[in-house]
């Protein structure tokens, strides 16, 4: 198991508390740019959560007349 700790440095003024976010992950992680991509890929897969949860709390989608 490796372990990614990700700290925003510059966040936005209107921002009290910086993100600090901890990724565990079993796929190997040895390099920066290892890291970079495995919190791209959990970063992608968070939108895929929301979706589904919107979904699932009774979204209805409507079309066009």
């Amino acid at each position: 198991m490796w372990a990614v700790f990700a700290q925003e440095i510059e966040p936005a003024e209107d921002v009290d508390t910086p993100i600090e976010w901890m990724l565990l992950t079993t796929v190997a992680t040895d390099t920066f740019e290892d890291a970079c991509q495995r919190i791209a890929w959990y970063s992608k897969r968070w939108g895929i959560e929301v979706y589904h949860r919107t979904l699932k709390s009774g979204c209805v989608l409507k079309t066009a007349d």
